[in-house]
Parts: structure tokens; C-alpha cells; sequence
């Protein structure tokens, strides 16, 4: 699996390489990667088939300069910041069952956040926790022959906003932080290096590829 940092991108700018990063493996254009990637501001990110008006305030997203955006994958609405790290992991698709491919996936998270001495565990059917509260949650598509899952890792956590911006219907479950956790807010090269870790476990090998290697806009 090759292993690329994108750096930071513009909301729209993300959900749309994510896009094309699957579509590009399915057809052959890619191999097996994983990209990670902040995004510039702050967004909410609407599942495939979520209604914006049951899942965002909009007019509280329009005051403050918050972006919606849709991605690929399905699932409920998410808000993400500059202080929270995106990952796009796009590899073949074996047969396995959903629930398998998320915890393979999630494992790489647990792995990762290993490598930063603390223990997460995985909670079916697609989220990290850590003490009990969800530091990491993702998505997945199967797209002709490929798949997708990408998900957050939540750095620092702005809860005023996000429980501002859903819709109380839509807010997620507890979370945490590697802030809270560490009780430091980790530089982003050093939760980057241990994602690369984490990801190097998914089977067995990872080759690291220059920033923006993967940057099919």
C-alpha cells in the first residue's frame, strides 16, 4: 500500500479527490493507498443520501464560513476542522464482508494511536473509541471491484461548534480527543508519522510517497 500526506485541502477540494481517487483505483489508474489530508476550514460532511435541512443548521453554517460538503460513502452528517486529520484508504475488494473491512481498517487507527501510547479499541460497526468515547468513526463504499473507507481523527475538539451546527436529531455520541487524552495538542506530523504506522500494519508494507503524489484534481 502506498502512503501519501496531502497536506491540507479546501472542503470541496477533498470530498472530490476522494471521488476521483476511487474511481481511479477501480479502473486501474492506482494501487492500493492511503492518503491523509486536513481540511482548511471548518465543514460538515453530508453522507451520500443524507438531507442537508434534517442533519446541518444552515443558517448558523452560513454565519460562521462553515462548508458542507457531500462525500462519496453513506452515513450520517460529520463536522471536521483544521485540527482533525482525514484518511482515504482505496485497495481492492476481496469479497469480505462490511463489518471485516471496517474493523481491518479500524485497526490501523488502533495501531496508530499505539504508536502514541494511547489504547483505542475497536466498537462495531465503524468507530475507535478511547475510554469508552469515540475518537475516530469512518465510512465505506464498494465502487466496481474497489472499496473506500475514510474516516477522522479527532485532535483537538471543538464540541461547541459541532453540537452548534447539527441538528440535535443528528449529533453524535461522545467523543474525545488526542488533546484531552495526551493533555497536549500533538503536532501534525507526529499524528501523521503514526498513521503511517498504523496504516503499515494493513498488510504488512507501505511505501511512502512525496506530498500530493495521489492530488488527482
Amino acid at each position: 500500500m502506498l502512503f501519501s500526506d496531502l497536506g491540507y485541502l479546501e472542503p470541496e477540494e477533498s470530498v472530490r479527490n476522494d471521488e476521483l481517487l476511487l474511481k481511479s483505483h477501480s479502473s486501474g489508474g492506482i494501487p492500493d493507498v492511503v492518503c491523509v489530508y486536513s481540511r482548511t476550514r471548518p465543514a460538515v460532511s453530508l453522507g451520500r443520501s443524507s438531507v442537508a435541512e434534517e442533519s446541518v443548521d444552515l443558517d448558523y453554517a452560513r454565519r460562521n464560513g462553515i462548508a458542507i460538503v457531500r462525500r462519496t460513502s453513506g452515513g450520517s452528517a460529520i463536522f471536521s476542522d483544521r485540527s482533525q486529520i482525514t484518511y482515504v484508504a482505496v485497495f481492492s475488494d476481496d469479497g469480505a464482508a462490511r463489518e471485516d473491512v471496517f474493523r481491518k481498517v479500524c485497526n490501523c487507527i488502533i495501531h496508530a494511536l499505539a504508536h502514541m501510547n494511547v489504547h483505542g479499541e475497536y466498537k462495531p460497526v465503524n468507530d475507535v473509541l478511547v475510554d469508552g468515547r469515540k475518537i475516530s468513526g469512518s465510512a465505506q463504499r464498494r465502487f466496481r471491484g474497489s472499496i473506500l473507507q475514510h474516516g477522522t481523527l479527532i485532535v483537538a475538539d471543538d464540541r461547541r461548534t459541532m453540537e452548534s451546527v447539527l441538528i440535535p436529531l443528528k449529533k453524535r455520541s461522545a467523543t474525545t480527543s488526542l488533546e484531552e487524552i495526551l493533555g497536549r495538542i500533538p503536532g501534525r506530523e507526529e499524528v501523521v508519522e503514526a498513521l503511517s504506522v498504523g496504516f503499515s500494519s494493513f498488510d504488512g508494507s507501505l511505501e511512502m510517497r512525496p506530498q500530493g503524489a495521489f492530488f488527482l484534481l
